[in-house]
């Protein structure tokens, strides 16, 4: 999990520490939908299946949970797992063609995750790298989990690229709700507490 190149406030994160009950409206679906995909991952592997995570609401849990998933399957089944924000994906890339190539394992890996696809410009030689990708993963089998801040018909990518996300994804919406901000003030509180209790 450590060399999965997440964010290192979700690294420790599995799926019990995802908090549905933030949410003020009724998420049981996409509750049972992402236990079912941890419960019978490996039947999804085998079919090479995803997930795509999407709200048009900026701190509504999208890479939270995504890294939550990523965490659990990887602390229950064998494999590597990745975690690739888009914009990072791009630099790479660019490194890539002043020589170096790091972009290797996340063609490799059992099961990746692109975070905050759609982002990105809109140039032609985005869509190609995105296009190598995401077609590689998809000719292999290999499981991807994205998250958008918009539905799959509303990236503005290469057909070829959607369709393909598109037939090994089964979406899952969450609300339009911001719950980082309290996530964060909670957390922010925490460390004042255990501050109080120390010893002077």
């Amino acid at each position: 999990r450590v060399r999965a190149m997440m964010p290192f406030e979700f690294m420790e994160l599995t799926g019990k520490d995802f908090e549905w009950a933030k949410y003020n409206t009724d998420v049981s679906d996409q509750k049972d939908t992402v236990n079912r995909y941890i419960i019978n991952y490996e039947k999804f592997r085998e079919n090479g299946m995803g997930l795509y995570i999407y709200s048009g609401t900026k701190g509504s849990g999208k890479t939270m949970l995504a890294c939550c998933l990523l965490n659990e399957i990887a602390k229950r089944y064998s494999g590597s797992v990745k975690f690739i924000n888009t914009l990072d994906f791009l630099e790479m890339t660019k490194q890539g063609f002043k020589g170096g190539d790091d972009t290797k394992q996340l063609y490799e890996a059992s099961l990746l995750v692109i975070d905050d696809i759609g982002v990105q410009m809109s140039k032609e030689w985005a869509d190609t790298v995105f296009y190598r990708l995401i077609n590689s993963r998809y000719t292999d089998r290999k499981p991807t989990i994205y998250t958008s801040n918009v539905t799959i018909d509303g990236l503005k990518m290469d057909d070829r690229i959607t369709d393909r996300i598109e037939s090994t994804t089964y979406p899952l919406p969450l609300p339009e709700e911001s719950i980082r901000r309290q996530v964060r003030q909670q957390e922010k509180q925490r460390i004042l507490d255990e501050i109080e209790k120390r010893p002077r």
